[in-house]
């Protein structure tokens, strides 16, 4: 399993992308941080931020766009893992690993940053007050036109303090921790998680979100009215959900369903939800 490069050290937060066969949008979104840097030098200042591209043996040309621009972006670290795995939460957990931040962003490949938010998470993250940060992100079409914000609550307040399980039942299970991209966490409770025994007790697709609620239930949560991406809807990816039924021999509907009543269950046994919480 491959290590950090030498000069790599430890720092306030890791932008983490994780990527597999995404030639095309890693690219776009490497040359965005090559833009923001080239204006906003600041934010990457003293080494305090770092990118790490997690490659998850991809066939097609990611290393070699990774590998391209890479000098052109001094805290851009790149991981070629010698090992696929089979999803795209399996490849976060594992990487969570070869972060070097005190925090971590996942940052979706295809997602579009707001980096007009990032001086404030910077401020808020110095702080070093929360584990775990959700965003009030913005919904797009396939257009570029805005659509909504995805939470279903009208923020007045820059930033509300919650909890992790309150936050889930107010705003859906997975309604507002199903996007990856949309949270910043402290790392280390999530660094060295067994993700491998939780897909096993309860289901591989959203099961990032119990890993979540069982790690930052106890930590201090909040909810950021700002915006850390832009969420591109698109209505053309049935076909994903099928291919992993499929390749897990299961019914198109089990992660909505058998699957989610696995990862309920889960959390009522380890005494993090009660039986009430649907």
């Amino acid at each position: 399993m491959p290590t950090p490069s030498e000069k790599s050290g430890r720092c306030l937060l890791t932008i983490l992308i994780p990527v597999f066969n995404g030639e095309k949008y890693l690219d776009s979104l490497l040359k965005q941080f090559v833009r923001y840097y080239a204006t906003k030098p600041d934010f990457f200042a003293g080494e305090k931020v770092e990118i790490l591209v997690v490659n998850n043996l991809s066939t097609d040309g990611t290393q070699a766009v990774a590998e391209t621009i890479a000098p052109q972006l001094p805290m851009l670290r790149v991981i070629n893992a010698d090992t696929h795995v089979p999803t795209a939460e399996q490849n976060v957990f594992r990487s969570f690993n070869w972060c070097n931040g005190e925090y971590t962003w996942v940052l979706g490949v295809d997602d579009i940053p707001c980096f007009a938010s990032f001086s404030a998470i910077a401020d808020i993250l110095a702080s070093r007050k929360y584990d775990f940060l959700q965003f009030n992100n913005l919904l797009i079409d396939e257009k570029m036109h805005t659509k909504s914000l995805p939470t279903p609550l009208l923020l007045k307040n820059e930033l509300t303090e919650t909890t992790v399980v309150q936050l889930v039942s107010r705003c859906g299970f997975w309604f507002i921790l199903a996007g990856m991209s949309g949270q910043v966490l402290r790392t280390d409770k999530v660094r060295d998680y067994d993700f491998e025994r939780l897909l096993r007790s309860t289901s591989i697709i959203y099961s990032h979100v119990t890993a979540y609620i069982e790690q930052y239930a106890a930590g201090r949560t909040a909810l950021v009215n700002l915006p850390l991406v832009h969420y591109k809807i698109t209505y053309r990816d049935i076909s994903h959900w099928r291919n992993a039924a499929a390749t897990l021999g299961v019914f198109d509907e089990f992660f909505w369903t058998t699957g989610f009543i696995r990862q309920i269950s889960y959390l009522e046994n380890k005494g993090i939800i009660g039986t009430s919480f649907l």
